[in-house]
């Protein structure tokens, strides 16, 4: 694909005041797409017309939103944040005619992830970017959780809950549960208990491993909850698989040091 010409153009913004503020922009003369159309988070019907580039302005939750209603692995997401909790964007609203510039000149880097799915017994259940939890569905009570890792064996283990994250979801939830900051660049899945009743110690294995967590004992109910958009209460028989997934996302990066740059967002905050 072509990225010097952006034929579509989408907009996804958090609320109609953010939208004002991007169209003060004037993407279309700066641009200037074939096509450009603007949304506001959670007033998408189905899923985003097929685009070059996405520009996503909000918080985080803004960005898996959006990512959940794209269909095309091509398109090129910059991700714009408003000043609160951004950790994974690229770039301030304040900055945005500065970085269209630099996106006409092809100055940047990309960042592919490469998502995870969730399945919950044959059905699937969907995608994330950031994280798939299973938890209690207080998120405080404590379960017996047994987790088998597909041809490395199974552990049982009295914990809140069983966090999968992505590289870049592991400067997230998983992170502040104890988990370890993984490039993304490598193909990896991040295991990390939340609150166990014992010590143990948080996984990294290839992303080619399915994932088979369910609960064997305990008063709690189980829940899923997916990149903190979407929970998922399942009957205690039941059965959550992970696995990676072929579809990849790629955002946008004016900073080769965006690891860390994400690394002290997440610590700071």
């Amino acid at each position: 694909m072509n990225h010097n010409h952006y034929k579509m153009v989408c907009v996804l913004a958090k609320d109609e005041a953010t939208l004002a503020k991007i169209k003060q922009v004037n993407l279309e003369e700066k641009i200037r797409p074939e096509k450009i159309e603007y949304y506001e988070v959670n007033k998408v019907e189905g899923k985003l017309p097929r685009c070059d580039l996405l520009i996503v302005a909000g918080g985080d939750g803004s960005l898996f939103y959006s990512v959940d209603k794209l269909e095309d692995n091509e398109t090129l997401i910059l991700h714009v944040n408003l000043g609160r909790k951004g950790v994974l964007a690229e770039t301030e609203l304040a900055e945005l005619e500065e970085r269209i510039e630099a996106l006409k000149s092809k100055k940047y880097s990309i960042e592919e992830v490469r998502k995870i799915e969730a399945y919950v017994n044959n059905e699937k259940l969907g995608e994330a970017i950031n994280e798939i939890v299973f938890a209690s569905e207080s998120l405080k009570g404590i379960m017996e959780i047994e987790v088998e890792i597909e041809s490395l064996g199974t552990f049982c283990i009295d914990a809140t809950g069983i966090l999968v994250a992505t590289p870049l979801g592991s400067t997230a939830f998983s992170m502040s549960a104890g988990g370890p900051v993984v490039d993304n660049s490598l193909e990896a899945l991040v295991i990390t208990p939340i609150l166990a009743k014992r010590k143990w110690a948080p996984l990294v294995v290839s992303n080619n491993k399915k994932i088979k967590i369910m609960k064997r004992g305990g008063k709690e109910k189980p829940t899923i909850i997916r990149d903190g958009l979407e929970e998922t209460r399942i009957d205690e028989e039941d059965r959550l698989y992970i696995v990676g997934s072929k579809k990849r996302v790629k955002l946008i990066r004016f900073d080769e040091q965006y690891l860390l740059k994400r690394l002290r967002r997440a610590l700071i905050e």
